[in-house]
């Protein structure tokens, strides 16, 4: 996973994951392996943006 230098790159690449993960799980399913590993990259930019937080 790439570094991100601060709070509003984290933000910016969560919106674009999260709106690839709601087309991929509208187009293949929610159970697909493609939607799941997009949900799973999104929990871990979401925790990555609360440890900013701290």
């Amino acid at each position: 996973m790439p570094m991100y230098s601060n709070y509003t790159e984290i933000e910016n690449k969560i919106k674009l994951i999260r709106n690839k993960m709601i087309d991929s799980g509208i187009k293949k399913g929610f159970s697909h392996p493609d939607t799941v590993k997009l949900s799973q990259e999104l929990d871990r930019l979401m925790n990555k943006l609360s440890m900013f937080r701290r």
